[in-house]
């Protein structure tokens, strides 16, 4: 059943992580965003605290709430399952930065796919180490301000099946950009053994705005996110000191479309990013919904799907912050 419903996934979805989770404070303004701002502010070292947000978002994915004047009761979704983005691709050895562009219904966002490692913040990205052995690899990342993350992947298992076949030729790191990062040029550099490889990532304002949720599968298609956690959201490059109209719908395997489910305003700080912590509640009866949250801006939907399940992980894949970062 899993297989069938996982069918149903976007697969121009990827996932990210990073250092943080906490959303930024502020203070709603009177009008709802409706457009975008060109530059964002950089934002503050990843030293710097940030306290939790109280959001109206806590309870979009508990309980349905009243459809707001000018919100479709319908949201059209289509999408198929398959591997992340670094599925055996092998030799030769290296590090890949592969960037996907945020989910948007109509039209295409600044930030589009490119393979140079240029990114913004929580943009789905996927990390490849290509061809670095069986592992463990560690890996490190430095950047501006002193920024140092560092981690291991672990070796994968002398015997078991990944995927579609007992081998795998490639570790895939999805990094959650937070807008706790500073903004600059950063190196990854992997390792195992003698054998070394670097990348950079260079991060920069975003241009448009973009709306994700990262869930704990490196599958651009399943995204998911298990019951009774939080599933982390998003919001880069909107208009700052002001409210973004969140509207949420929900597709099950009975329904053809995905139907109004519940609808919140969130506060941006004046950056124009942040990041919020929602909420998933309890495993539902029945098969697991897909969850699309939206936002409009510039006259454009954006749109960030994900399941509500917990999927298993496997050995070659990291979601988040990378294992003793």
């Amino acid at each position: 059943m899993r297989v069938l419903w996982a069918s149903l996934w976007c697969a121009a979805l990827l996932l990210v992580c990073g250092c943080g989770k906490s959303a930024e404070t502020t203070t709603i303004s009177h009008s709802v965003e409706s457009d975008s701002t060109t530059v964002a502010e950089q934002a503050a070292p990843p030293t710097s605290k940030r306290k939790s947000s109280s959001s109206p978002a806590q309870g979009l994915l508990l309980h349905p709430t009243p459809r707001p004047p000018g919100v479709s009761a319908q949201f059209e979704f289509v999408g198929g399952a398959g591997p992340g983005a670094c599925f055996e691709v092998g030799n030769p050895p290296q590090v890949r930065v592969l960037a996907e562009p945020f989910p948007v219904q109509v039209g295409s966002t600044s930030e589009g796919f490119n393979d140079e490692g240029i990114v913004t913040y929580g943009q789905p990205v996927d990390v490849c180490f290509d061809g670095m052995g069986r592992g463990p690899v560690s890996v490190t990342l430095t950047g501006p301000h002193g920024f140092n993350m560092s981690g291991v992947l672990p070796p994968l298992p002398a015997t078991r099946s990944y995927h579609y076949r007992n081998e795998w030729t490639s570790f895939d790191w999805v990094p959650a950009i937070e807008p706790s990062w500073p903004l600059g040029r950063y190196v990854i550099t992997a390792r195992n053994g003698s054998l070394s490889r670097s990348h950079s990532l260079t991060l920069v304002p975003p241009r448009e705005p973009g709306l994700r949720v990262l869930g704990q599968s490196t599958d651009p298609g399943h995204n998911s996110v298990p019951p009774n956690s939080k599933a982390t959201l998003f919001l880069t490059g909107f208009k700052g000191s002001n409210a973004v109209r969140l509207a949420v719908y929900r597709l099950t395997s009975s329904s053809e479309q995905a139907q109004f489910f519940s609808s919140a305003e969130v506060a941006v700080p004046p950056s124009g990013n942040t990041v919020v912590q929602i909420p998933t509640g309890p495993a539902p009866a029945g098969p697991e919904p897909i969850f699309i949250i939206t936002a409009r801006s510039r006259g454009r939907t954006l749109y960030a799907p994900f399941s509500l399940f917990k999927e298993e992980k496997w050995p070659n894949e990291t979601v988040g912050s990378l294992s003793g970062a």
